[in-house]
């Protein structure tokens, strides 16, 4: 097994910037992405430009992956993983004690129709692999990509699917199948094949950008059960809102949260 020898921040930053590039090639008229990968508690301010227009809210929860090339692990043995899948790639699924990170993340994406949340996890492994796909602006194209969405179907839910069995589990996949597995259990998913294209063009008024980042408030404060005092300051502005629910977001789980138009 070959651990990632890149840094998760690296991959990160490889992958929102090449983001970031890209998006505004392709979609020369809207406003860039706005990323909020804050750990800060200072507010928002004069920024309010970045509600305007605001197509959908994105949430990134990025992972290194740990390369097998010729062997398989004990657990996807023991899920029913192939042979023929080496080599592959995996990673820890995390949803334990205080932070239920798994199913944060699956609580986001089915709270409103225009959040996207996604595991983003990278198909290579060493330092050359990186700076060769930096360099060549193909980090993401080499990114397994996946849309949390799918883990709120009955099928990753008991009594078919348990993340709170004790087990640890993992997601599991190589660099050409269109698809992954989740082990324990053996259970499929498909990856987001081009994420640029993945929202939505219709031109969303103000008052709408406010409902969603509301929406998001609003879930953050009954599933972190936040103290009414702090509720009360952060719910007096949309950016008030925004800025705490990415903080939060950002400092309990490693969850980025990036605005979309």
């Amino acid at each position: 097994m070959a651990k990632s020898e890149f840094s998760e921040t690296q991959f990160v930053m490889g992958f929102l910037g090449e983001y970031f590039h890209q998006y505004r090639v392709k979609y020369p008229g809207r406003k860039p992405p706005f990323t909020l990968p804050t750990t800060s508690m200072e507010p928002l301010t004069g920024s309010d430009f970045i509600i305007k227009g605001l197509s959908n809210l994105e949430f990134y929860q990025f992972k290194r992956s740990e390369l097998l090339r010729t062997k398989r692990g004990k657990r996807e043995i023991k899920s029913g993983i192939s042979k023929d899948l080496l080599p592959y790639y995996r990673f820890k699924v995390y949803n334990h004690g205080n932070i239920p990170q798994f199913d944060r993340l699956r609580d986001i994406a089915k709270c409103h129709p225009r959040f996207k949340t996604y595991y983003c996890a990278p198909k290579f492994s060493t330092n050359k692999e990186f700076y060769d796909l930096f360099w060549n602006q193909k980090i993401i194209e080499n990114t397994a990509i996946i849309n949390c969405n799918q883990f709120n179907q009955a099928g990753f839910n008991p009594p078919h699917f348990n993340i709170n069995d004790g087990d640890q589990h993992y997601i599991v996949f190589n660099s050409t199948d269109p698809k992954g597995y989740m082990c324990s259990d053996l259970k499929k998913f498909f990856f987001t094949e081009n994420i640029l294209k993945e929202g939505s063009n219709e031109n969303y008024e103000y008052a709408s950008s406010v409902e969603l980042i509301s929406t998001l408030f609003n879930m953050v404060k009954e599933t972190e059960k936040i103290d009414q005092n702090l509720s009360l300051e952060y719910s007096k502005t949309p950016l008030s809102k925004l800025y705490y629910s990415s903080a939060v977001l950002m400092q309990k789980y490693g969850i980025i949260t990036q605005l979309k138009y």
